[in-house]
């Protein structure tokens, strides 16, 4: 909801319209004929603005897509960044574009130890949660005092050593789903940083 309130708060500045809204979460969801009708309307983007738990409805939109003589350009959130749309998704779900806190830079030293010792990619949680953990163990071993751990962490930790080089609040990585062999088990594909 979070994100398609974002979405539907930002056409204006890009100058686009919301054309068609579809309901997945009805028992009678049909994907074919949801793009179909999207299409028809003039759409040429699809914003896939849903939850980790409706990866097989939008899995069925890129398939239904893909069929289309015209398919549409296929966009979504951080939710859908995950192993099964890729495994599951082939072919259909090549080009897709999420935007995600965190995105896998084979440069950085992080990644790939990560890449070593998870024998595959992780995901932004992951990262996240690595520089959650580095700023908690930084802030306790300084001062080990709760309440000033707790006020330190309000006011914000720069680490030396971060896993995210971005400023959130200014930009957000988008990946692409892109053919490679670091993707997940079972998949042709794996999600690329967008330049």
């Amino acid at each position: 909801q979070q994100l398609r309130q974002e979405i539907i708060n930002s056409l204006p500045e890009v100058k686009g319209n919301l054309i068609k809204e579809i309901d997945i979460s009805y028992s009678g969801f049909d994907a074919n004929s949801a793009v179909t009708d999207v299409q028809n309307s003039g759409g040429r983007i699809a914003i896939l603005a849903m939850s980790k738990s409706k990866v097989s409805q939008a899995v069925a939109i890129a398939k239904a897509n893909q069929n289309n003589g015209f398919p549409l350009l296929l966009m979504g959130g951080d939710e859908l960044y995950n192993a099964d749309i890729l495994r599951d998704g082939g072919d259909a779900i090549a080009d897709i574009v999420l935007a995600v806190p965190w995105s896998f830079s084979p440069t950085d030293d992080f990644p790939k130890d990560a890449l070593q010792s998870w024998k595959g990619r992780v995901s932004w949680r992951t990262a996240t949660a690595y520089d959650a953990t580095k700023a908690l163990a930084e802030t306790v071993s300084k001062n080990p005092d709760r309440t000033l751990v707790f006020q330190e962490l309000t006011n914000g930790i720069n680490l030396s050593d971060s896993t995210t080089n971005f400023n959130l609040f200014d930009q957000v990585p988008l990946v692409q789903a892109v053919k490679g062999n670091q993707g997940p088990k079972g998949s042709d594909y794996q999600f690329d940083p967008l330049k």
